[in-house]
């Protein structure tokens, strides 16, 4: 072997700095605008502006806001940084940059978290306000997802707040003797993401048993409505390769990988926004729609 090839530095790892703010501001923007648009199109049918599912999408759009500016923040103290670009710039990091981390990544994870949960809690109670004429069990599943859901992220907000940290890094929140052990947080965390994509699947694919028996116009409308709503199988699928990604990452502690948890969590929020906030569109389609019908005519008279 040669003697020169066990003297070289190990190799540097991959900063997802630059993939956190390009992902994580495209995504809120564009939440944002769906979010806009489900409000101006509800104005232009003249209906309540606000309901409990309004407040919960607007609050889940808040709490990724304050997520993805915690997490860009803390880049600045190795938040999905390489270990040796961190020392390379600081190296006193572990007194100087870490305490800071230890302390407000639980914060991230908690807005994240409840980011996510409200998104889909927002689709849950849009959904009820539909099924008021539709069968008891329908009701009841939609409720039972509503809790649970609420359930898990309440568990996951307790234990991200009291996880241990390496013997050598105390937690500045708790201390080591009540902490909650790696493995706990490893497999429930592992089961939060399962869930919460199985939850996206079920919430995608409820819209075709619940708005079809409801008297929401026509079939044509109601198809257009339940293919709308079924964009959630998008957040379902991102939240599989959340799940994926992070196992892996729970395992190796790989950096950039948890650049790309971050970014697949503000990705699924997004998803299960605009998987809401589509259906309230059709207004305005029907508006360009007759406007170009009433265009057409009035280009074959002109001819004529």
């Amino acid at each position: 072997m040669d003697p020169q090839s066990t003297s070289k530095p190990p190799p540097q790892g991959k900063s997802a700095v630059p993939l956190m703010y390009g992902s994580f501001i495209t995504y809120q923007l564009l939440a944002l605008v769906f979010i806009c648009l489900r409000f101006y199109c509800k104005r232009m049918v003249r209906a309540k502006w606000f309901f409990a599912e309004d407040f919960a999408l607007v609050a889940a759009w808040v709490f990724e806001l304050v997520y993805i500016s915690l997490a860009l923040w803390l880049t600045n103290y190795g938040y999905a940084v390489p270990l040796m670009d961190i020392f390379a710039k600081d190296p006193n990091f572990l007194s100087s940059k870490l305490p800071t981390l230890l302390r407000w990544s639980p914060p991230v994870l908690l807005f994240g978290t409840w980011g996510t949960a409200l998104s889909k809690i927002s689709f849950c109670l849009t959904l009820l306000r539909l099924v008021k004429n539709v069968t008891r069990w329908q009701t009841v599943a939609l409720w039972f997802l509503l809790v649970s859901i609420t359930g898990v992220t309440i568990v996951m907000s307790v234990i991200m707040f009291f996880q241990c940290h390496f013997s050598g890094f105390p937690s500045p929140i708790v201390s080591q003797s009540v902490c909650v052990g790696a493995k706990v947080v490893y497999h429930y965390t592992t089961f939060q993401c399962v869930y919460q994509a199985c939850v996206d699947f079920a919430l995608a694919a409820a819209p075709t048993i619940v708005i079809w028996k409801t008297n929401i116009g026509n079939t044509r409308q109601k198809s257009i409505i339940i293919s709308a709503m079924s964009l959630g199988f998008i957040a379902g699928a991102i939240g599989i390769a959340k799940t994926v990604v992070n196992a892996k990452v729970q395992e190796n502690g790989d950096t950039y990988g948890i650049g790309v948890v971050l970014v697949l969590s503000q990705a699924e929020v997004s998803a299960a926004i605009i998987a809401a906030c589509v259906p309230f569109c059709r207004p305005l389609v029907r508006k360009f729609s007759s406007k170009e019908n009433s265009d057409e005519e009035s280009g074959g008279r002109a001819q004529s």
